[in-house]
């Protein structure tokens, strides 16, 4: 049986060019030869933004395109909301709709973007397009949890503040049934008060 003596400074160098393949192997934290244009992890598109979600007393009662029922389960109380109550000037005297006062309730559709900082994610430029009345539906319930669980002001308003434009949301009640607009959330709202 043969022994072999290996020095001190071969055992370095050994050592060191096992770190080194394991190193370049593993850059980006790919395994070994994938890490190809081609590679899934690689190709843009399908990603969106993480979107704020909580839990809490408030949920759906029914929506259509531009207008929402919603209920808080601890008291029965109504509450509703149209696309036109979230239109305006915003803090930033910017005008805004109701997709851009939800963009952190969303899941918002991104594209890899580079810039002098490197690459980023960020909001694909027609993202609005993609946002259907569910997505605002969810997004709503969400806000009106977040924003209760934190005691911040959800922007609930009286019916004649309502109608004088005030309010992201209206109190419904069978006294003011005819603030919402839309007849079949209306036919909802007044089943649901009996």
């Amino acid at each position: 049986m043969a022994k072999y003596k290996i020095t001190e400074a071969q055992m370095q160098k050994i050592f060191e060019a096992i770190e080194s393949k394991k190193i370049t192997e593993f850059v980006d934290n790919y395994p070994p030869g994938s890490d190809t244009s081609s590679a899934p992890w690689n190709q843009g598109g399908g990603k969106t933004s993480r979107a704020i979600t909580s839990d809490g007393n408030f949920e759906l009662v029914a929506n259509t395109f531009a207008s929402f029922l919603i209920r808080n389960k601890e008291n029965n109380q109504l509450y509703y909301t149209d696309i036109d109550a979230w239109e305006g000037l915003s803090g930033t005297n910017k005008w805004s709709d109701i997709k851009d006062e939800l963009f952190d309730f969303l899941e918002v559709p991104e594209e890899s973007v580079e810039d002098e900082d490197g690459r980023s994610m960020a909001p694909v430029e027609d993202w609005k397009d993609s946002i259907n009345s569910d997505d605002l539906a969810d997004a709503l319930v969400n806000y009106m949890n977040y924003n209760a669980s934190r005691n911040n002001d959800i922007n609930i308003v009286n019916s004649e503040e309502w109608q004088d434009g005030n309010g992201k949301f209206v109190i419904i009640n069978s006294d003011n049934i005819d603030d919402i607009t839309n007849g079949s959330l209306k036919e909802k709202a007044i089943a649901f008060l009996k």
